[in-house]
């Protein structure tokens, strides 16, 4: 892909564009329905090609949490009840 650059009588000059890839976990989110304040719909794992329906907003979250913590090979990226991890209260 080309860009063309050029302003008044200057010479156009042909630059390419720069395509980044960016990393991480790529997701395709499609809400196809909103009930009782959750969002119900379709998630594809675009780096898998899985595609899986989700019925409430929190189940979106679980499935994004485990596709990114399988991408990045942590098992534990968030906290838990039993973690170690302290955060200091206010």
């Amino acid at each position: 892909m080309m860009l063309t650059q050029g302003g008044g009588d200057m010479k156009k000059e042909e630059v390419p564009l720069k395509q980044t890839v960016i990393g991480g976990t790529n997701l395709l989110i499609t809400i196809l329905h909103q009930e009782n304040l959750n969002y119900q719909g379709v998630v594809k794992w675009l780096d898998t090609g899985k595609t899986l329906h989700f019925r409430s907003t929190l189940e979106l979250m679980n499935l994004i949490n485990e596709a990114v913590s399988i991408h990045t090979g942590e098992s534990d990226v968030s906290r838990t009840w039993t973690s170690q991890k302290q955060i200091k209260a206010i």
